[in-house]
C-alpha cells in the first residue's frame, strides 16, 4: 500500500502538508516554520512510537559507536525532543538541541534531557554560538527529506563535529507520487556519495527500514565517521622563510637568532655535530627561557594547541621529545594535561624542566635512530616535538622511533621549520619532507591537520605544524 493511499491519520496528513508546502516553491522555509509552530502542541501525540520509530532507530545507531556517555552530542532539527529522550535512555548525559521552532524547543526544555537549546535555522548558514569541532557527534532524525533539510547542511555538520566524530542521520524514502520532488532526494544522495568518495566521510553502517520509520514508510539510517584525514593534503615543497627587506641571516643579532645561527654553522661544519650541539645547549640552558620568550618563540603554544584539539583525555600519557627547558610541557599543563614525560639530551635543560613541576618523568637520552631507553613499544598516547625537526637538530631518522613508542591510533604532533640560512642545507629539509610524504603515502601516518605559520613561530620565521594519527 502506497503512503498516499494510507488512512489519513493526523501524522500522515501533517507529512503530506509539509510536502505540499515544499512543492509550491517560494519562501517555503518560512511556511514550514509557521506550520511546525502551530503543530508543536500536538506533535508528540500525533507522532507517537507506533507512528514514528525514527528517534529510537537513530539513537540506537549512535549508541552502537559512541561509547563515551559524557560525549557532547548535538541533535539537529530536534523538534520536541523525541531523539533527546531516546539518547537519554541510552545513558547519554550531554545533549544540545538545535531547531528553528521556539515552540518545539520550549516543549523540549520541559523534558529535561538537553543541556543547551539553540533556536536557529539549519542549512548553509553557520549555527550561532558553535565553534569548529565542538561536538563528538551530530544526530539528525527525520529531517533529511523533501520540505525539511537538504544537503546544504552537510558542510555545517562537518564543521561542528570533531574529526573522528560521528554523524548519524536518516534519509527518508517517502515521496508523494503526484509531486515532482524526486530530484531533491537525488541531489541529497549524490552529495552523500560525493563526501564518501572524497574521503571526508567514512561509512560505518547503513541500516534500511522499509516501514515503521514514520507512518508506514521507510528510511536509511546512516552512521558516518567524520574522517580524521586531510583530503586536501598535497606533498609540500620546501618553503624557506624570506622577507622582502631582510633575510633571516641578516636579522637583528638578538641572542635567540645568534644561537640558532651557531647551530646551523655547526651542522655545516660536519664532524661530531651532535656532541657540539649538546655542549651548546648545556651552556645555553640557564638563559634559554629568557632568550626564547613568548615574543620570540610561539612554537610551544602552537604545538600544544594542536594536540589539545585532538586529544580529549587529559590523563593520557604524552612524551615531549627534545623537551629543552620544558616550555612545551608548560603549555600542555596550561591546557589541563596531567601526565607528561620529557626526553632531551641536555641534562641541564632537564634540570630546569624539573623545577617547573609539569613532568612526571625526565629521560636524558639522544633522539634519532636509536631506541630511547626505558620506553616500551606503544607506551604513549601522543608524541609532541616542537622546534627540533630542523637543520642541526633532529632529522627524519627519528620517525621510526616515534612510530614505535606511540600507540596505534595515537597522535604525533611536530613542527617542521621553514628557516633555511641561505648558504646550505636545503637538501636536509628536502629529505625530511620526503620522509613525511612517504609515511603518509604508505598509510603509516594519517594527516589530521597541517597548520602553516609564516612568522611568529621563532624569531620571525615560520613553520608547518603537523598533527598526525599513527595507523
Amino acid at each position: 500500500m502506497d503512503v498516499y493511499d494510507s488512512p489519513m491519520k493526523a501524522s500522515t496528513r501533517q507529512m503530506r502538508a509539509v510536502h505540499d508546502i515544499a512543492a509550491t516553491g517560494g519562501n517555503f522555509q518560512n511556511d514550514v516554520l509557521t506550520f511546525y509552530q502551530q503543530w508543536a502542541e500536538n506533535y508528540d501525540k500525533d507522532m507517537g512510537p507506533s507512528h514514528y520509530g525514527g528517534p529510537a532507530f537513530g539513537a540506537e545507531a549512535l549508541n552502537k559507536v559512541l561509547t563515551d556517555k559524557s560525549a557532547l552530542i548535538v541533535d539537529c532539527a530536534s523538534g520536541t525532543g523525541k531523539v533527546g529522550e531516546e539518547l537519554a535512555k541510552h545513558g547519554f548525559k550531554r545533549i544540545h538541541a538545535v531547531d528553528f521552532s521556539q515552540k518545539c524547543l520550549d516543549i523540549s526544555a520541559s523534558k529535561k534531557v538537553y543541556e543547551r537549546l539553540i533556536c536557529d535555522r539549519l542549512g548553509s548558514n553557520k549555527i550561532k554560538g558553535i565553534e569548529d569541532g565542538y561536538y563528538s557527534a551530530v544526530i539528525c532524525v527525520g529531517a533529511i527529506s523533501v520540505g525539511h533539510l537538504s544537503c546544504d547542511v552537510f558542510p555545517e555538520w562537518n564543521r561542528i563535529v570533531k574529526k573522528g566524530g560521528y554523524i548519524v542521520f536518516t534519509r527518508s524514502k517517502l515521496i508523494f507520487p503526484d509531486k515532482q520532488l524526486t530530484s531533491a532526494l537525488d541531489e541529497i544522495q549524490s552529495a552523500i556519495d560525493d563526501l564518501i568518495k572524497k574521503g571526508v566521510w567514512e561509512v560505518v553502517d547503513i541500516v534500511s527500514f522499509d516501514d515503521s520509520f514514520c507512518v508506514g514508510y521507510g528510511c536509511d539510517v546512516y552512521t558516518i565517521r567524520r574522517s580524521r584525514k586531510c583530503p586536501q593534503y598535497v606533498p609540500r615543497a620546501l618553503q624557506p622563510y624570506t622577507n622582502p627587506t631582510m633575510d633571516a641571516s641578516d636579522s637583528p643579532k638578538n641572542a635567540s637568532l645568534k644561537h640558532i645561527r651557531v647551530i646551523h654553522d655547526l651542522a655545516n661544519a660536519g664532524g661530531n655535530t651532535q656532541d657540539e650541539i649538546q655542549a651548546l645547549y648545556q651552556q645555553w640552558a640557564e638563559s634559554y627561557d629568557k632568550d626564547m620568550g613568548p615574543s620570540h618563540y610561539g612554537g610551544p603554544a602552537f604545538g600544544a594547541e594542536a594536540l589539545r584539539k585532538v586529544l580529549t583525555d587529559k590523563s593520557a600519557l604524552i612524551v615531549d621529545c627534545a623537551s629543552g627547558t620544558g616550555k612545551v610541557g608548560e603549555e600542555l599543563a596550561q591546557r589541563g594535561f596531567k601526565r607528561i614525560h620529557a626526553v632531551d639530551f641536555s641534562q641541564k635543560c632537564l634540570d630546569i624542566s624539573a623545577s617547573k613541576g609539569v613532568y612526571e618523568k625526565l629521560i636524558c637520552d639522544r633522539l634519532g635512530s636509536n631506541k630511547i631507553k626505558e620506553i616500551e613499544d606503544g607506551y604513549y598516547s601522543a608524541v609532541i616535538c616542537v622546534g627540533a625537526i630542523s637543520v642541526g637538530h633532529l632529522s627524519c631518522d627519528v620517525f621510526p622511533e616515534w612510530n614505535r613508542i606511540v600507540k596505534k591510533g595515537g597522535y604525533i604532533v611536530f613542527t617542521r621549520s621553514k628557516l633555511i640560512f641561505p648558504d646550505k642545507h636545503t637538501s636536509v629539509m628536502d629529505e625530511i619532507q620526503s620522509a613525511i610524504d612517504d609515511l603518509i603515502k604508505k598509510g603509516v601516518w594519517e594527516v589530521v591537520d597541517i597548520i602553516s605559520f609564516d612568522d611568529s613561530f621563532c624569531v620571525g620565521y615560520g613553520c608547518d605544524v603537523y598533527t598526525i594519527r599513527r595507523l
